[in-house]
């Protein structure tokens, strides 16, 4: 199984909301998406597990930046995640 690729955060109208979307592996049953404020490291949280190959980050605060990865579950272990930040 391959990690997600393309992640790709886009800022929505829709106020304090990121929408997440990525390219999904066969093998994945679930993904992983976490979040960071820091990049110099990462401070990784888990912000929720989904099915879907796109998810809606709601609560974010203006003026802040987020930086986001999606990870692959499959049925053997966790893959290496894919991060970006909302353009």
């Amino acid at each position: 199984m391959n990690p997600p690729t393309k992640v790709e955060g886009l800022l929505t109208k829709t106020r304090g909301r990121a929408s997440l979307v990525w390219k999904g592996d066969d093998g994945a049953r679930v993904y992983n998406v976490f979040m960071s404020t820091t990049n110099n490291p990462y401070n990784w949280t888990l912000v929720s597990a989904t099915t879907k190959q796109r998810f809606n980050v709601d609560g974010l605060v203006a003026g802040t930046f987020y930086y986001f990865a999606v990870s692959a579950v499959g049925t053997g272990k966790q893959k290496a995640a894919r991060a970006n930040r909302p353009k």
